[in-house]
């Protein structure tokens, strides 16, 4: 059932706003009490599912022009997700990864499927 809510609090966050992949972290660390290390892996393996899945998008985003999201074509976004480099604390100059929510992932959340036990989740811990 904890991996099932951490799935829902990441799907949260990406509702609420255009979320840093960095900030997607607390959460998760805060339901599993790990060290960030783990949390990374954990949390590339949620936004791995989101995206194949189309429950999330990424998007560009650069603080010198707020509001102005720029979509990630879904093959690129896989790669980002892999990259390190994209879990960091950037330079006020560089463009920012983002992770929002797809009308599709909005459903899951608010239709409650995402903590339906036949909803298929993958492993987090194995």
């Amino acid at each position: 059932m904890m991996e099932r809510k951490i799935f829902k609090d990441v799907l949260w966050e990406t509702i609420e706003d255009y979320t840093m992949l960095l900030h997607l972290l607390p959460c998760i660390y805060n339901d599993i009490n790990e060290k960030y290390d783990n949390n990374l892996e954990v949390a590339k393996k949620i936004l791995l599912f989101y995206l194949e899945n189309d429950y999330v998008s990424f998007f560009y985003e650069n603080w010198k022009n707020p509001l102005n999201y720029i979509e990630i074509p879904k093959d690129k976004a896989l790669k980002l997700l892999v990259e390190t480099s994209s879990w960091e604390n950037l330079d006020k100059d560089d463009l920012w990864v983002t992770a929002s929510a797809t009308k599709k992932g909005e459903h899951l959340y608010y239709s409650g499927e995402i903590m339906d036990e036949n909803f298929k989740i993958p492993e987090l811990f194995v």
